[in-house]
């Protein structure tokens, strides 16, 4: 269900948010040495920000890692202040024994079109081709995942999305405009650390109308 005023939970798994989905996967390109040290932490949440340490939201990708695995952890650490995309790392949390890392955005603008919804216009062919998975293959039928077919628009993916739209509010709309995307807008709640303690009035505004723009059409159709 879509809920406007959900906010990041640190679960016994990563937190599966759109940053998950749609930016993680970027960081591909810092390379294969990166992403195995990567693999080897505990990653709690990927994020687009935390207003505590800067009000952008296009310039970094912030990963909250346990340091239970304080060997891999400081694998992890001591490669990327070597690196020129390495940024700042801070303790999150003491108590929770989280620590976050800072890490250059390879693709800025991507994170221009996340906020605003529009996946299909976020990266380049190349891109989602390297980044993302294109097909898997369950109980020995070959698809497209669902997040390829959202960067791509794929057109069969036109019904999927139709259908969980009348299932999340409780809607009777029999027709996506032909500018609609394929996945709401992401909820800055879910994709910013620390929006609670100084929110930035301008991208809740932001938001906020696009959240409203769903309903409208839903209400209208």
């Amino acid at each position: 269900m879509y809920n406007p005023n959900k906010k990041i939970e640190f679960l016994k798994g990563v937190y599966r948010n759109r940053t998950l989905k749609y930016i993680a996967p970027l960081l591909r390109a810092y390379g294969k040495d990166f992403v195995s040290l990567l693999n080897k932490v505990r990653i709690k949440a990927f994020t687009i920000g935390d207003l505590k340490f800067s009000d952008s939201l296009s310039d970094y990708i912030f990963i909250i890692v346990s340091i239970e695995n304080i060997k891999g952890f400081y694998a992890l650490k001591n490669y990327l202040q070597k690196t020129d995309y390495y940024v700042d790392d801070y303790i999150f949390s003491l108590k929770n024994k989280l620590h976050c890392m800072v890490i250059n955005n390879p693709r800025s603008k991507a994170i221009d079109y996340f906020l605003s919804g529009r996946y299909s216009q976020m990266l380049s062919e190349e891109d989602i081709n390297r980044f993302f998975l294109k097909t898997v293959t369950v109980k020995g039928i070959e698809r497209y995942t669902d997040v390829y077919s959202i960067l791509t628009k794929r057109k069969d993916y036109d019904n999927i999305f139709l259908d969980k739209i009348k299932r999340d509010f409780n809607s009777n709309i029999d027709k996506l405009e032909e500018s609609t995307e394929y996945d709401y807008p992401p909820i800055l709640g879910e994709e910013v650390l620390n929006t609670e303690d100084d929110v930035n009035i301008d991208l809740i505004l932001k938001q906020q109308i696009l959240i409203d723009g769903i309903r409208c059409k839903e209400s209208t159709s």
